[in-house]
């Protein structure tokens, strides 16, 4: 896979965060222009897998023309969006289109306040019931600490009925 970071910005503050020291402290984003040349750079391969990464790559200023891109683009037909979940509805029309999936970074409400963790539950109702994209979300924990609570997460994967979770070690 193939990632491109679109912003250095993230609308958390996550605990275990490995980019907190860099993150906000700059609106740093990839040009337009940058990113076209990416996708030329990257697309030397037929149907490559693409991610999009940041900080939140969702805050990137032309987030909604970059999928419009990446949608009529016949190159890209696997695109995996990295994301906290926070602000997907604004985005869900093309995110539900059949080449975008995404990697939902879960965090719990102790981590990122009840508001954010209400709008990433809301914003899965959404995508899942709505849109249909039960099979290209993933939900993903980072473990950062001994005694980690993961009642969260369990209880996220019961009510979507998903089987399994992404998990990655923070060190």
């Amino acid at each position: 896979m193939a990632n491109i970071m679109l912003t250095d910005v993230c609308n958390l503050k996550c605990p275990y965060c490995f980019a907190n020291e860099f993150v906000n402290h700059s609106v740093n984003e990839i040009s337009m222009e940058n990113f076209k040349k990416a996708l030329e750079f990257i697309a030397t391969e037929p149907n490559i897998k693409l991610g999009l990464i940041g900080g939140e790559p969702t805050l990137h200023s032309h987030f909604k023309e970059i999928l419009q891109i990446l949608i009529e683009d016949k190159r890209f037909q696997n695109v995996v969006l990295f994301t906290n979940g926070v602000k997907m509805d604004e985005f869900a029309n093309e995110l539900a289109h059949p080449k975008f999936h995404v990697l939902l970074n879960c965090n719990s409400a102790q981590d990122i306040g009840q508001a954010a963790y209400d709008k990433m539950c809301a914003n899965l109702d959404l995508l899942i019931n709505k849109h249909y994209m039960k099979d290209r979300i993933t939900l993903g924990i980072n473990i950062y600490q001994n005694n980690f609570k993961y009642d969260y997460i369990l209880a996220l994967l019961k009510k979507y009925g998903y089987n399994h979770v992404r998990m990655s070690i923070v060190v």
